[in-house]
């Protein structure tokens, strides 16, 4: 379950496709909270909370800047670093 939060909050923090409609950095870390908060009403209510504090880490942690930058460039390194930020998060969130 661990690895699904960790996946689903570098996803989140990256939304690749949605870099396109993102102007800057700020208005994509916005729709990346936005999207913590909707995905968190997926998940199981007893894995909610971990997940939303995960997610919410992942996203305050990420360089949306860098992302930007590495996704308009077609750097699969993005997703790399969205990964190892969220577990980064993941582990001190246990």
């Amino acid at each position: 379950m661990k690895k699904l939060i960790i996946l689903l909050a570098a996803a989140t923090a990256s939304l690749g496709s949605v870099t396109t409609f993102a102007q800057d950095a700020a208005q994509l870390k916005e729709m990346s909270m936005k999207a913590c908060d909707a995905q968190a009403s997926q998940v199981p209510e007893a894995q909610r909370g971990s997940m939303t504090q995960i997610c919410k880490c992942t996203v305050e942690n990420t360089d949306y800047e860098s992302l930007m930058a590495k996704t308009a460039a077609g750097d699969a390194s993005a997703q790399t670093d969205a990964i190892a930020v969220a577990q980064k998060c993941a582990e001190e969130q246990s």
